[in-house]
C-alpha cells in the first residue's frame, strides 16, 4: 500500500482532547505483552494478565466460559460518551463511522424483531443507543433525542412493516446499503479529505470481502443488490467478477492498495477455510492509512484514529481469549499478534 500525502490541518478546539489522548497511548498493549498473552495456560491465565493492561477495570464483566462482548460493549458505552462530549457537531458523523459495524448488526436485529414481533434485545449490542430506546422510538413512544442518521434508519425499518413475507436476507442487504450510502454522505459533508477516503477504502474492502464470501459459499446474488456504492472502485468495475473464479479477482487486484488483503485473503480461505486473513490484513491497512497523521497536533482524524486503534485492539483481544478459550493451536493466535505490532 503506497501512503497518500494529506495536509491535515490542526484544529485548536481539539487541542486538549488530543493531549489527552496522548496521554492515554499508554492504554494500548505492548506486543511483548501480546505475546506472553497468547502463551497464557488457560483463560483464568489470559484473564490475569489483562488485568495488568489498562483493560483490568472491565475484567470483572468477562464470563470465563464465554467470550469478552460485555468488555467490548462496556468499553464501547465509554468512548461514545467520551466522544460525545468532546466532539464538534459537525462531527458527530463520525461516532456513526466508528460504530458501523455495531449499528449494522443492531439494526439488522431491529428489523427482525419488528416484523416478527419478538423482544430480540438479548441479541443488541448496545451501542449509540439501547434496543429499548429505538424500539419505543419505532412505536411512536420515544423521548430520547435521537441524531438525524438514526431517526432516517428508523424511518427505513418502520416502513418495512408490509413486508413480513419478504426474504430477510433481501431486507438486510437493501438495509446495509441504505445505511452507508447515508453514512457516507454524512461523511462526505464534513469535508475532511482523510475521513472521506477512508470510508471509500471501507467500502471497497466491504465490497470484496463481500464477493469473496459469495465466492466461497457458492451462492447466487444479484451483484447489483448486494455491492455498496460510493468505493473507489465502482459497482460496475466490481461486477466484471460476477462469473469469474477468484483468481481472476487475485489477478485483477493484484495492482492495487488492496493487494495484501485479497491475494493473503484469497488463499488463507481457500487453503484453510477462515476469513481471518481478510480481516488481519483489513486492519492493517486502516491502521497504516492513519500513519500519516501520527505526528500532526490535534484534528478529528487523529481522534478517530485512536478510537479505531482501540477497537482494533479489543478484537484481538477477544480473537486471542476465544483461542485460549476453544484450545487453538498457539501459532494461529501469533498471527492475530502480528496486526497491532508496529502500529
Amino acid at each position: 500500500m503506497t501512503l497518500k500525502e494529506y495536509e491535515v490541518a490542526d484544529d485548536a478546539e481539539y487541542l486538549y482532547t488530543c493531549a489527552q489522548l496522548k496521554a492515554r497511548e499508554t492504554e494500548f498493549i505492548e506486543k511483548s505483552r501480546f505475546e506472553k498473552m497468547t502463551f497464557s495456560t488457560g483463560t483464568k491465565d489470559f484473564l490475569k494478565q489483562l488485568s495488568e493492561t489498562y483493560y483490568s477495570k472491565y475484567t470483572s464483566l468477562i464470563d470465563s466460559e464465554k467470550n469478552l462482548d460485555e468488555l467490548m460493549t462496556s468499553f464501547n458505552h465509554d468512548t461514545i460518551e467520551y466522544l460525545r462530549r468532546q466532539l464538534k457537531p459537525e462531527h458527530m458523523c463520525v461516532l456513526n463511522l466508528l460504530m458501523y459495524e455495531e449499528n449494522i448488526h443492531n439494526f439488522k436485529i431491529l428489523i427482525k424483531a419488528f416484523l416478527s414481533g419478538e423482544n430480540l434485545s438479548s441479541l443488541f449490542l448496545p451501542s449509540l443507543y439501547s434496543y429499548d430506546v429505538l424500539m419505543n422510538e419505532m412505536l411512536g413512544q420515544g423521548f430520547v433525542k435521537l441524531d438525524e442518521t438514526v431517526k432516517y434508519l428508523l424511518s427505513l425499518v418502520t416502513a418495512l412493516k408490509d413486508r413480513q413475507r419478504s426474504d430477510i436476507r433481501d431486507i438486510e442487504i437493501e438495509f446495509e446499503n441504505k445505511y452507508m450510502d447515508r453514512l457516507y454522505s454524512s461523511i462526505y459533508e464534513t469535508k475532511r479529505r482523510m475521513l472521506i477516503d477512508f470510508i471509500k477504502h471501507l467500502i471497497d474492502i466491504t465490497n470484496i470481502k463481500n464477493i469473496s464470501r459469495v465466492k466461497y459459499a457458492n451462492e447466487k446474488l444479484d451483484f447489483d443488490k448486494f455491492l455498496i456504492d460510493n468505493g473507489n472502485l465502482t459497482i460496475e468495475y466490481l461486477k466484471k467478477f460476477e462469473n469469474e473464479g477468484p483468481d481472476f479477482m487475485v489477478q485483477e487486484l493484484s495492482g492495487s492498495d488492496y493487494k495484501e488483503i485479497i491475494v493473503r485473503g484469497i488463499n488463507s480461505l481457500y487453503s484453510y477455510n477462515t476469513f481471518f486473513s481478510f480481516e488481519k490484513n483489513e486492519y492493517i491497512f486502516y491502521l497504516k492509512f492513519f500513519e500519516n497523521i501520527k505526528y500532526s497536533v490535534a484534528n478529528i482524524e487523529k481522534i478517530f484514529r485512536f478510537f479505531l486503534k482501540k477497537k482494533i485492539e479489543l478484537k484481538i483481544i477477544n480473537m486471542l481469549y476465544l483461542g485460549i478459550l476453544y484450545e487453538v493451536e498457539k501459532y494461529k493466535l501469533e498471527h492475530k499478534v502480528e496486526i497491532i505490532g508496529e502500529y
